[in-house]
């Protein structure tokens, strides 16, 4: 898809590599919204939002969090009782009985 005031931003990431971005005003933005989404969809790039010539958003593809895999130690570790069992009265602080 090509909107009549496409322009491209070049983004400096990580101080080395540069990386060429498709911008797009707000106006073109609101109307082209469900366009826009589908080009990120389908290309996976970001596309920078601007007023009056000036980056002030950038729409792009969702990021899934990565889940950080347990450590092996809580494998390690064994209770000798059932957690969720309720307390006997004899168990209970002194304060709290």
């Amino acid at each position: 898809m090509t909107l009549p005031s496409q322009r491209f931003f070049t983004i400096r990431t990580n101080w080395t590599n540069l990386e060429s971005v498709k911008s797009v005003n707000i106006h073109e933005a609101k109307t082209q919204f469900s366009k826009l989404i589908a080009e990120i969809e389908a290309a996976g790039e970001p596309i920078l939002i601007c007023r009056h010539g000036a980056p002030v958003a950038e729409l792009g593809p969702h990021q899934r969090s990565r889940s950080v895999a347990p450590s092996a130690r809580f494998g390690a570790v064994e209770i000798d009782y059932d957690p969720i069992e309720p307390l006997g009265e004899n168990e209970w602080p002194n304060a709290l009985s």
